[in-house]
């Protein structure tokens, strides 16, 4: 496991590019005491579609790219006499890329015609049919501004916004507010030791001006190292990672790093903190 870099980026990672429409965004607000003040969503009825079928899109769209280079290049035999592109690719292709079987292929195909998404030319037995890939239709864009845990409610009822939008305002103001009984754990003695981790975390790596939800994201990611590794394996991951930066320099992402000592411990097939200061001690340099 390794970080993406500035220079994959922009030479050899090539990925699938989705509509930020095909989604739902949340951005929250919160008043000076980080308090959830309000909620924007940003949606579309094109974030009703099933996962598949967004890929799916992805999929031709990356398609398309080749016959709108090719047409650069001067072979037009993917234009049309009205200039529109167009694509050559069967649901036999579809299956192929997508792993999946024929019927799967062809309801994809089906969801993206009915969202308007998709425009299919049939050329008769044994030929390929046309494909035209529509534009994305930037006035479905929907934004809502909502207050108060009765509109977000009445506007999941009325379908202005996907129903899975499961937030709870008090929930949502609890987990944003940096209190270190966030652990919501009944045995009293792992949520000392967290808070321990915390505190120590916390005094080296927060040490500057820091917002509240980058705070609380910090705490979320070493509750969850602390929930999959235990105390011990993690207090021992953050003591090396205080010590390279005391050491070296400041590590710029701590997490990060933590993350690639316990792939290295995992590689090394490390469970406990006994194996692991008898297999892999930490020597500290003078």
């Amino acid at each position: 496991m390794s970080d993406i870099t500035i220079e994959q980026l922009e030479t050899s990672e090539i990925y699938y590019k989705l509509p930020k429409l095909f989604l739902t965004s949340q951005v929250k607000t919160y008043n000076e005491k980080n308090e959830m003040t309000g909620l924007k969503i940003t949606t579309s009825d094109y974030a009703e579609m099933s996962n598949d079928a967004k890929l799916a899109y992805g999929v031709l769209y990356d398609r398309l790219q080749l016959s709108i280079k090719n047409a650069r290049n001067g072979n037009y035999h993917w234009v049309d006499k009205d200039g529109a592109v167009y694509l050559e690719y069967s649901v036999a292709d579809l299956q192929a890329t997508l792993n999946c079987g024929n019927q799967k292929a062809i309801k994809l195909k089906k969801e993206l015609i009915k969202k308007g998404l998709l425009r299919e030319v049939h050329r008769g037995v044994n030929r390929t049919n046309l494909l035209y890939l529509q534009n994305i239709d930037p006035t479905r864009k929907c934004e809502y501004h909502i207050s108060s845990q009765e509109q977000l409610e009445h506007l999941k009822c009325e379908n202005h916004i996907p129903r899975n939008v499961n937030i709870t305002f008090q929930e949502v103001w609890k987990s944003h507010t940096i209190k270190t009984d966030y652990i919501k754990d009944d045995d009293d003695k792992n949520n000392k030791e967290f808070q321990k981790i915390w505190s120590s975390y916390k005094k080296v790596f927060l040490a500057s001006e820091h917002d509240a939800v980058h705070e609380t994201d910090a705490m979320l990611s070493l509750e969850n190292l602390f929930t999959q590794k235990g105390a011990a394996l993690l207090n021992e991951a953050l003591k090396r990672t205080i010590t390279q930066t005391q050491e070296v320099g400041l590590v710029r992402r701590p997490i990060s790093y933590m993350i690639t000592i316990f792939d290295k411990w995992q590689s090394m097939k490390l469970k406990t903190i006994e194996e692991v200061n008898y297999k892999d001690p930490y020597v500290e340099t003078i």
